[in-house]
């Protein structure tokens, strides 16, 4: 039998300027215009099958092109060269809940979105009582979930995927938010999956997750494959790869996307507890991170993200608009936001927080930026904590076209 995901030689190109980033070329894309000059290629020569019942791994540093092999795979692109074969039905959880509707109620939400997944009306009535449970939201299954709070919109979303019986499911960094015992929940139904013959993607910063789950691992690189092999032997040479890029250099990377002629500019972002900026904070604390963009081009419906990185880059939580329901409008002059973590459950090292405007598809950052690192003080015995997970967020404000 053939295996159900098959990548030849394949290439995925992106159009763009002059510019190191792909910034030109998002904004092109958003207006209508063709870039000056020059190619982006995210992808190039990859090739790899996945078999019946096998999980792939795949990781990389930010910017890899993990998530677009995912896409491809899901076929929202198209690859430029060569050929991807996947054999469905497909479950696609790159952004868990991006098929809901926000004015929509949670049940209806698992109406609509297990049609556009192929599941019957009758067979959807048969298992909504097993979503919503797996889910564990039923107080609120009649509530739109545009009032939902980012761990019960990741449930919600992440239940109506699994439940669909997919031959192919793809996964993308979906458990980064949720408490740590439904995180557990969610490891094991993938694991039953793949017990069950369902052939699997898997992309993560988390390590642990991907060396848990996949049978074997593709290191991706500069949009090549760099390396291949069993998930302890990758990920412990990806760790040590990593261990010395500080957050420095990440600043560094992330400078590339708000300097110069860039028409969407992030001014000013920086941690925020109690007492003013954040310098030290002690494990458990809430964190603010409030930032300022300036956008001299009308954007429309940008998607905001904010992350907290440990000092060996790893994404310990994020939040973003479109996951908590938010819609912003078309976008032009100054904007101004702030989100709140309420709980850091962080181990003592360095962070920092990442700041990012992305376009309404999330195919690039439009503007990125890192702020200066914090340090969290745990006065508690060392143990080996998670990191912060399982930290809900909220975005607290939102303004534009206001000075602040």
């Amino acid at each position: 039998m053939a295996a159900p995901v098959r990548f030849e030689g394949v290439g995925k190109r992106f159009r763009r300027g002059e510019s190191a980033t792909a910034l030109r070329d998002a904004i092109g894309r958003l207006f209508g215009r063709r870039a000056d000059r020059g190619e982006f290629w995210a992808l190039r020569g990859i090739s790899f099958e996945v078999a019946e019942g096998e999980a792939l791994g795949i990781v990389g540093p930010n910017g890899a092109g993990k998530s677009t092999v995912l896409k491809l795979a899901a076929g929202l692109l198209r690859p430029n060269e060569g050929t991807v074969h996947v054999e469905g039905p497909l479950s696609a959880l790159i952004e868990v809940g991006a098929g809901f509707h926000p004015d929509l109620t949670g049940r209806e939400n698992i109406q609509l979105y297990g049609s556009v997944l192929g599941l019957s009306r009758r067979v959807l009535r048969e298992r909504t009582d097993e979503i919503v449970d797996f889910a564990e939201i039923r107080e609120f299954i009649d509530t739109p979930v545009k009032r939902y709070s980012s761990g019960m919109y990741m449930r919600l979303g992440f239940s109506v995927a699994v439940h669909v019986d997919p031959r192919v499911l793809l996964v993308d960094e979906v458990l980064a938010v949720g408490d740590l015992g439904f995180r557990q929940k969610c490891l094991r139904r993938v694991r039953d999956l793949k017990a069950r013959g369902r052939t699997i993607l898997f992309v993560s910063h988390r390590m642990s997750d991907i060396r848990g789950i996949c049978d074997r691992v593709l290191q991706i690189s500069g949009g090549t494959v760099v390396r291949e092999g069993d998930p302890l032997t990758v990920t412990r040479e990806f760790e040590k790869e990593m261990s010395g890029k500080s957050l420095a250099e990440l600043k560094g990377e992330a400078a590339s996307h708000r300097a110069g002629d860039s028409p969407v500019r992030i001014v000013k972002a920086e941690p925020r507890s109690s007492g003013g900026i954040a310098r030290e904070i002690a494990s458990g604390d809430p964190l603010d991170v409030a930032a300022e963009a300036e956008f001299s081009v009308k954007v429309p419906a940008p998607v905001l993200s904010v992350s907290v990185l440990r000092a060996d880059q790893t994404r310990v939580c994020v939040a973003h608009t479109r996951r908590l329901g938010i819609e912003l409008p078309d976008v032009e002059g100054r904007l101004s936001f702030a989100v709140r973590f309420p709980r850091l459950d962080l181990r003592e090292d360095h962070y920092a927080a990442e700041v990012a405007i992305w376009d309404r598809e999330m195919m690039v950052p439009l503007a990125q930026f890192i702020t200066a690192e914090f340090y969290v003080k745990d006065p508690r015995p060392p143990i080996n904590r998670p990191g912060a997970w399982e930290a809900e967020a909220r975005f607290t404000e939102i303004r534009v076209g206001e000075e602040p």
